[in-house]
């Protein structure tokens, strides 16, 4: 006989886990003389089979119903039940993970055509594309400048940038005009 903490450290389950599992007469044990619960082997096996029903997934209500029942037979149809539902979930499963895959192939092919976009307009048939390399350095062949021009495309008009950067190129650095187009790429 073990008891409620040795039986607890015994099935990994908590003491009060256990007190639970006993108010809701899912594992009755017997009681010593000072009111204490004590757990037979017999209640470790039950334990044990009460275990592997919940990793199944079957609730303590059904758990109660297989248990108290005498006969293995109503277990046995729980268990190909929950067997076949594992099967339908495991489908399900493999359909969100083969959507979740179509949607990594979609964005990265959007993403080339995004790349590809940002290029264009941007590099391609800017008529400053000589100057971008030269003002910031930019290897246009890096996916990271990418990236750099996607997220700067937010904040200014890289056209715009570059027509008064290129009006402003022959005045005095302190100029009014220069000040504020420096200023604005700030």
């Amino acid at each position: 006989m073990f008891k409620i903490k040795k039986f607890s450290e015994l099935t990994g389950l908590t003491v009060r886990t256990l007190q639970y599992y006993d108010e809701i007469e899912l594992l009755t044990p017997t009681r010593d003389n000072n009111g204490h619960r004590m757990y037979s082997a017999e209640d470790l096996i039950k334990i044990n089979e009460i275990i592997l029903m919940k990793n199944m997934g079957l609730s303590l209500e059904n758990i109660i119903t297989q248990v108290n029942n005498k006969e293995n037979k109503s277990l046995e149809d729980s268990l190909i039940r929950q067997e076949a539902l594992l099967k339908r979930q495991m489908g399900d499963i493999q359909n969100q993970l083969h959507q979740v895959r179509e949607l990594i192939q979609s964005y990265d092919e959007h993403k080339t055509i995004e790349d590809e976009a940002i290029r264009q307009v941007f590099i391609e048939k800017n008529p400053f594309k000589d100057k971008i390399n030269d003002i910031w350095n930019l290897d246009l062949s890096e996916p990271q400048t990418l990236d750099y021009l996607r997220n700067y495309s937010k904040e200014i008009h890289f056209d715009e940038y570059f027509q008064q950067l290129a009006k402003f190129q022959t005045m005095p650095y302190k100029d009014n005009r220069v000040q504020k187009i420096i200023e604005y790429k700030r």
